[in-house]
């Protein structure tokens, strides 16, 4: 799987863990709540797809999930403070693995 932490400014802080199509999502070291990637749409009154609603948390840190050549492409917000340097900015695609934090704890 694929992972693109996608920076915003904030206070706050998330931390993901990932366990294969599903995702572990703690907000500011109390709140978590869980995420099935292969089903964060659901269809919109227009006919359209839109982003599930989170339950738990404040905010919905899945910007979207998608397979492109068999492998899951998933974007989640970064929370990041006042000047962040370059990588976190101007992150790039990683490959993440199962079990493992992101963003790493010591980033």
């Amino acid at each position: 799987m694929k992972v693109y932490l996608s920076p915003q400014r904030s206070n706050n802080k998330l931390e993901y863990v990932f366990d294969g199509h599903h995702v572990e999502v703690t907000y500011n070291e109390n709140l978590k709540e869980a995420f099935d990637l292969t089903d964060v749409y659901e269809e919109a009154e227009d006919g359209g797809k839109r982003r599930k609603p989170q339950e738990i948390l404040p905010v919905n840190p899945i910007i979207s999930a998608e397979e492109i050549d068999g492998e899951l492409h998933v974007s989640v917000l970064r929370y990041h403070g006042t000047n962040p340097p370059h990588d976190v900015a101007w992150p790039d695609w990683i490959e993440v693995e199962d079990g493992a934090t992101y963003p790493h704890p010591d980033e």
